[in-house]
């Protein structure tokens, strides 16, 4: 066995195995920064969602007061609606009875003369 070549041959396999471990060591450091800015992309897309469901949360509330107060409105329009037309028909009724008694009187008035 030459010693030489055997030394020769440890040195570059261990050269190699250097030059490889640097490699290996660069491509991890990317890998990791990669890592690192997913990461930060991701806690990023987290606030925004919770912003989100905040926003979300909050349309919901005011839609449904809306919704409660267009139900309320809309009760309140019928029951102005029913109150009116109950005062419609009275007052219909009033005229009726009242153009019935001034028909009355000018009826009244041919027969009797007219009052001083």
């Amino acid at each position: 066995m030459n010693i030489e070549r055997t030394m020769e041959f440890i040195l570059n396999q261990q050269a190699r195995f250097e030059a490889n471990q640097a490699k290996f060591e660069a491509n991890f450091a990317k890998a990791d920064q990669r890592f690192l800015k997913a990461e930060k992309r991701l806690d990023r897309a987290e606030k925004r969602l919770d912003r989100l469901e905040r926003v979300v949360s909050q349309t919901a509330r005011v839609v449904g007061q809306l919704a409660s107060a267009s139900l309320r409105f809309r009760n309140e329009i019928r029951r102005s609606q029913i109150e009116t037309d109950r005062h419609l028909k009275a007052t219909a009724a009033r005229l009726d009875v009242l153009s019935d008694v001034v028909d009355k009187f000018i009826r009244g008035n041919g027969k009797r003369g007219r009052p001083s």
